[in-house]
């Protein structure tokens, strides 16, 4: 499996989204978005910030599942997380990440891939993310493991893939402060 770097993108002051809208067509039957410390911008949603993910305005249908262990082992699980997993035409954004503060060392990492998105069938994707994060008040600071699997429900290609920030509802909360995400092709 080589991969072929198609684009990076820094994020390297606040921006309420970053869209990627080309480099994603039919060269490719796999694509891989990684993305290094992705984090928001202090103050603007100082806990229990979402990042997510749009495709094309279009729905998505998904389940969420992940793992999370406490510095101070005070706190072990494993999970599925109902509250992230969506079912066709709820929602256009997929969260695909637990909770995160804006605090510079709790940025997301992670990989997003597409699988075959030029299809006239709707587009596979999975996600897997890293991540630290620090409870409301400081007193646990916690590694999360979070992964989304599912469809963007359409027979329209995937050309596009918008990330921002989300509160728990899904409403737009915050920037997007640093970080990088680079674009892959998968041959």
């Amino acid at each position: 499996m080589a991969l072929t770097l198609i684009s990076e993108h820094d994020i390297t002051s606040s921006v309420s989204s970053l869209a990627i809208s080309s480099g994603i067509t039919d060269a490719y039957d796999v694509y891989e978005l990684h993305l290094y410390n992705v984090h928001a911008s202090a103050g603007d949603h100082p806990n229990y910030g979402y990042l997510s993910f749009i495709c094309n305005q279009t729905s998505i249908t998904s389940s969420a599942y992940g793992a999370q262990h406490s510095e101070n082992d005070s706190a072990a699980y494993v999970f599925e997380r109902f509250q992230n997993s969506q079912y066709s035409s709820e929602n256009i954004q997929q969260l695909i990440t637990m909770s995160s503060n804006a605090h510079n060392e709790e940025g997301v990492n992670g990989i997003l891939t597409f699988y075959d998105p030029a299809s006239s069938l709707p587009t596979h994707f999975d996600s897997r993310m890293t991540q630290t994060s620090t409870s409301t008040g400081g007193i646990y600071n916690y590694a999360q493991d979070f992964y989304v699997n599912g469809y963007v429900d359409s027979t329209t290609a995937v050309t596009s893939v918008t990330f921002r920030f989300n509160n728990h509802t899904g409403s737009v909360a915050g920037t997007l402060d640093d970080g990088e995400i680079k674009l892959f092709g998968v041959s």
